[in-house]
């Protein structure tokens, strides 16, 4: 499993991209934690969500475990 960390515009969203093209399989953080309430709440002032870091290890972990291909998390 590859994780790719940044501030907005560094890259990481085209990273995935190539990588994908290699047959990685990528998941998009942001999309997996608001399709499948993986977050404590949603702070108003700073619109966004609060991710739960317990839920969203033991999805990752097991989406990497199902997944025949190499899995990318961005």
């Amino acid at each position: 499993m590859i994780l790719i960390c940044g501030t907005s515009g560094t890259g990481k969203t085209e990273l995935a991209k190539r990588l994908k093209e290699y047959g990685f399989k990528v998941i998009h953080l942001p999309e997996l934690v608001i399709r499948e309430k993986l977050y404590l709440n949603y702070d108003e002032e700073r619109q966004y969500y609060v991710i739960d870091p317990q839920k969203v290890i033991k999805r990752i972990v097991e989406l990497e475990r199902k997944s025949s291909e190499p899995l990318v998390v961005e």
